[in-house]
């Protein structure tokens, strides 16, 4: 496939019956593009490549279930529907034992352990919860290092590296460092409300402007 022009794929694509292969190729090749960033063409090849070796190697047990009518073997061979658009689930997108078609749907269903920008959530929330984790990461980490006792190892390589030993933040759960939202930032929000306000007081002078004209035009009329 990947020595193929890609008009000869384009018009393989094409000769396709409507179905689960090519939903899938088309769904591939769309992941591939807007949510791995690769080129469109990269992407449709791809696409392509991964769902022929995919027919290929479930071929002949699918063959055998459908000879045989052996519906559980098929069962397990046609997953359950996506857990939140119910759609096709060709490649399995899982968390918390449910299936989910895509990254997208993953993520609106609610797991948040696979953000990046575009995915909907605010850089700010993004980073926030990269905040915690890495404060839950580094809390077991000094646990690690007590229960071998590397303190001596540890303030050598601060030393070293940082330039000092006292400069760590305190790792101990905080109210404020540990809280579990995905709010936005309030500097943005309050942000967002000045510049509300601020459009909102234009809009007021626009208007009194306009009654002031017209006012005058009113005289100018009369005077005549």
């Amino acid at each position: 496939m990947d020595s193929l022009p890609i008009r000869t794929i384009m018009r393989l694509l094409a000769m396709l019956p409507d179905g689960p292969t090519k939903q899938f190729i088309q769904f591939e090749a769309h992941s591939n593009h807007e949510e791995e960033g690769y080129e469109q063409e990269t992407s449709i090849r791809m696409a392509m490549t991964r769902a022929f070796d995919m027919v290929q190697r479930h071929r002949t047990p699918m063959l055998n279930a459908w000879r045989i009518g052996d519906a559980s073997l098929l069962a397990v061979l046609s997953p359950d529907p996506c857990g939140h658009c119910q759609g096709l689930v060709v490649s399995s997108y899982r968390w918390k034992a449910v299936d989910y078609c895509s990254n997208k749907c993953r993520h609106d269903a609610g797991d948040r352990d696979h953000c990046k920008r575009g995915c909907g959530c605010t850089g700010f929330a993004i980073k926030r919860r990269q905040l915690r984790n890495h404060r839950r990461t580094m809390r077991i980490m000094h646990r690690v290092i007590g229960e071998f006792d590397l303190w001596d190892e540890l303030d050598e390589e601060l030393m070293e590296r940082l330039g000092n030993l006292g400069a760590s933040v305190g790792l101990e759960h905080d109210h404020e460092m540990d809280e579990d939202s995905d709010a936005e930032d309030p500097m943005v929000t309050q942000a967002n409300e000045l510049s509300n306000v601020d459009s909102l007081v234009q809009l007021s002078r626009n208007m009194v402007e306009l009654a002031e004209t017209r006012r005058g035009l009113k005289r100018g009329r009369g005077s005549d």
